[in-house]
């Protein structure tokens, strides 16, 4: 089974997104704000970027099972090798302040956040589930849709901001050309 996540709008505080199940619509997703982040990004340079408990994961394709969440005291979905982060669950909840990197599913009808989680929750649980049970393999590719802003503010924002850490990691100049691909 093939999960996406296309994200479609970035709060100051959340990033609102479309969950897609092989192709179909299925619900709406909320996790907490995008600070483009990118799994090709090298593990320093995503930890620098990161804000610990209000940052979404990398976009990139990563593996998902199913396994005991210590946390929530029950079986859930994870997502596998989520560089910088852990413990990355699908799980249900309403607004940014319900996940610490997670996905939360449901509607989004109300400004920055998913409502109806729980039964959300309830029916991709038993997707991933039935096809984990039949020995499908189940990934989820987290996507960003491109937003319309200044490239060229953009682009000038990204140099400041790697001539800064640059300060304190110079090894960030071989990543200059990821930051600058958030722009593209």
């Amino acid at each position: 089974m093939k999960l996406k996540v296309n994200r479609i709008y970035r709060g100051l505080d959340y990033t609102i997104g479309r969950l897609l199940v092989n192709g179909a619509y299925f619900c709406d997703t909320l996790e907490d704000a995008d600070r483009g982040l990118k799994d090709e990004m090298d593990l320093d340079m995503i930890q620098a970027l990161k804000k610990p408990n209000i940052t979404a994961i990398p976009t990139g394709t990563y593996k998902v099972l199913i396994t005991y969440s210590p946390r929530f005291k029950q079986r859930m979905p994870i997502l596998m090798n989520v560089k910088g982060f852990d413990g990355i669950r699908i799980h249900s909840g309403n607004t940014h302040k319900d996940t610490s990197g997670c996905l939360l599913v449901g509607e989004n009808t109300e400004k920055g956040k998913v409502l109806n989680s729980k039964i959300t929750y309830t029916k991709i649980f038993n997707l991933i589930n039935d096809a984990l049970e039949n020995n499908e393999e189940v990934t989820i590719t987290i996507e960003c849709v491109q937003l319309n802003i200044g490239r060229t503010f953009m682009a000038s924002l990204v140099d400041v901001v790697v001539d800064i850490y640059n300060e304190i990691y110079p090894e960030l100049e071989k990543n200059r050309h990821l930051v600058k691909d958030l722009i593209k």
